[in-house]
């Protein structure tokens, strides 16, 4: 049985929108160059935390991840490999 696909909730939706939102305006957040080079975080709904970084010659934006509550994304990005 194949189950019909979900409608994203308004949270997902909202916080969909607020990625990508980031292509109109990247240089927000808190840089973590300390981390990873040209990363940076951004608060959402005082819950979660966008890491991304931004490709300035390509004009890219990579969301590396969305992290909640008290989530250690610093050790989590670390232990990655850099992928700009």
């Amino acid at each position: 049985m194949i189950k019909a696909r979900q409608q994203p909730t308004t949270t997902s939706a909202a916080l969909w929108a607020d990625c990508k939102s980031l292509s109109t305006f990247p240089d927000r957040g808190t840089k973590h160059d300390e981390i990873r080079p040209n990363l940076r975080t951004k608060g959402y709904a005082r819950r979660a935390t966008i890491a991304f970084s931004v490709n300035d010659s390509t004009e890219i934006v990579v969301i590396h991840g969305v992290f909640y509550g008290g989530q250690d994304f610093e050790q989590l990005l670390r232990d990655t490999d850099s992928d700009d």
